[in-house]
């Protein structure tokens, strides 16, 4: 169950939005106006406006578990993880997929999956489930 609630309304008032939806993982674009919710559905991300209360688009971004998720404000780009250690980018203009690379290292090492995605001066870093740092990607696209 997701529900968004206006905590300033009085009890019985207070739920904004009420989906019968799961996920495990929630990100908010506050220039958008987007709840982006992943794993409704195995490997899927849902776009939720906030402002209207609808669902604007589920995007299957694998058949394996998006593990995690990144937002880059400045471009208005989401950044997904899987468990397969696939990096996916969408415009939250259009949700269209920009690009996609995979996580890999450089050590002769097992690299499990992506554990978490970090956006810091227009480049992404990603940790892995083994203990791995990575440097994934610079944003220019």
């Amino acid at each position: 169950m997701f529900n968004i609630v206006d905590i300033l309304l009085p009890t019985g008032r207070n739920v904004v939005l009420n989906e019968n939806v799961g996920g495990s993982l929630m990100l908010y674009s506050p220039v958008k106006h987007l709840i982006m919710l992943g794993n409704s559905r195995k490997g899927v991300v849902s776009f939720y406006d906030i402002r209207n209360n609808i669902v604007l688009k589920n995007i299957e971004v694998s058949k394996d578990e998006v593990k995690t998720m990144a937002l880059n404000t400045s471009n208005n780009v989401l950044i997904c993880g899987t468990s397969n250690l696939q990096v996916k980018y969408y415009y939250l203009d259009t949700f269209e997929e920009i690009t996609e690379t995979t996580m890999r290292s450089t050590l002769d090492k097992k690299m499990g999956h992506i554990t978490h995605l970090d956006v810091m001066d227009e480049s992404i870093f990603a940790s892995s489930s083994e203990g791995l740092l990575s440097f994934v990607n610079t944003m220019n696209y």
